[in-house]
């Protein structure tokens, strides 16, 4: 089976996109993940993980004791590139190769189209269907 970028439905897109996702926080915060579960799962008290946001970027700590076990920081322009721009390449990328319609209709001709003519007006006091000489004066 060939997968080409113009045969991807909408689907496929969202499940790429998802997929890269998952890979970016497996490359960029899985290493932190494992150290956060081996100090959560440690019965001393004294190992802890913090998190937060200062001066533009977001900052991840693990500490063991007084140990740094991993840390980590990232400017938020960076997080934000890392997580839009690659799925945005590729929709771009999808929408450059999708086909384009060669066909445009002709316009039709005045004489082809429906008869959009309105009804005949009637006087309100007519009945409908009656012959004249049945109307009521």
């Amino acid at each position: 089976m060939s997968l080409r970028l113009r045969n991807l439905r909408p689907a496929h897109l969202l499940a790429a996109w998802t997929a890269y996702w998952i890979a970016l926080v497996g490359v960029t915060v899985g290493p932190a993940i494992v150290k956060i579960w081996q100090v959560t799962r440690d019965t001393r008290p004294q190992s802890s993980v913090s998190a937060g946001f200062g001066d533009g970027n977001l900052n991840l700590q693990v500490l063991k004791g007084t140990a740094t076990v991993w840390a980590g920081s990232a400017s938020m322009s960076t997080v934000a590139l890392f997580i839009a721009v690659p799925p945005l390449l590729l929709w771009i990328a999808w929408l450059a190769a999708r086909p384009r319609g060669t066909h445009t209709p002709e316009p039709r001709l005045l004489s082809e189209q429906r008869d959009v003519r309105p009804a005949p007006h009637r006087h309100p006091d007519a009945v409908p269907n009656e012959p004249p000489s049945e109307r009521r004066s």
